[in-house]
């Protein structure tokens, strides 16, 4: 479908699909992206990234959503140009071409849609309602295209066939700008590391010294924020006499103590002897 926009936009000049080519393109390399990283997952070839890859994927959509915005605003600079200069549009036969291939997309659209549409919970995770809106947005944004470019094609005014073609452009463009903004905004923040405040520190300081009761003492606790969470990583100091399984049981309900008292937190407990150790004569 993308390889059939792509042809029609530069053998037609139509500007409607010209956008569509463009941000299916740009869409395109965001699908392929998670398939990989989704096929990676499942055969567990992401293991040795031990802090995970939340950094190159924010990374990844930044550059989209960069990519996104500028191909946007350019296409409705192309489109405003068109208007004011050299009002000329394209033929019947490319509108008609165009139309068609459209009416195409729409069918695949709406039916992805409708099968979406078919499966949805009371208790839809998060990741299947916002594929379930972006498929509805495409959903609309195709008939809102099929509308226009059918007028263009059968209108005999060459100006309102221009102004249907530059409207549908338009439309699309301004859908490229708020989806390349929303994801640039939402990426950008969880490339950056910030301190947590002292506050939420000590807090978190308090919860996981009452989680760990008078047994076991903090070593040292690693904060930093990226976007909405809050990296933590505590080492506690344990005697080098427990076994790992012993270790293990007496700390299987910490973690979770803590998780539970403070949202939006990733966890990582490590354990040292190193002080206890130092301690001994």
């Amino acid at each position: 479908m993308l390889s059939a926009q792509v042809t029609v936009a530069l053998s037609t000049g139509t500007l409607t699909m010209l956008a569509e080519a463009v941000r299916g393109s740009l869409m395109l390399i965001v699908e392929i992206f998670s398939l990989a990283i989704l096929h990676a997952v499942h055969r567990n070839k992401l293991q040795h990234f031990q802090f995970g890859i939340g950094k190159i994927e924010q990374f990844i959509w930044l550059l989209i959503g960069v990519a996104l915005l500028i191909s946007g605003l350019w296409l409705g600079q192309v489109g405003i140009s068109r208007l004011l200069e050299e009002p000329i549009a394209p033929s019947p036969l490319a509108l008609a071409i165009s139309a068609t291939i459209n009416a195409i997309n729409l069918l695949i659209n709406g039916f992805a849609w409708y099968a979406m549409l078919s499966t949805r919970k009371g208790d839809d995770s998060d990741i299947f309602r916002a594929q379930f809106r972006t498929r509805t947005v495409k959903t609309l944004s195709s008939i809102f295209l099929q509308i226009t470019l059918t007028i263009a094609a059968l209108t005999n005014d060459s100006l309102i066939a221009l102004i249907m073609d530059t409207t549908g452009a338009g439309v699309v463009s301004l859908y490229m700008i708020i989806s390349g903004f929303s994801m640039a905004a939402h990426s950008f923040p969880h490339l950056l590391d910030s301190p947590v405040s002292t506050r939420r520190h000590n807090k978190i300081s308090s919860i996981t010294q009452k989680a760990l009761g008078n047994t076991f003492d903090i070593s040292k606790i690693r904060t930093r924020q990226s976007g909405r969470y809050d990296h933590v990583e505590i080492t506690i100091m344990v005697s080098d006499q427990l076994t790992g399984e012993q270790i293990k049981k007496q700390f299987s309900g910490v973690k979770s103590a803590i998780e539970k008292e403070i949202e939006n937190i990733d966890l990582c407990i490590a354990i040292t002897t190193e002080n206890l150790s130092s301690q001994k004569p």
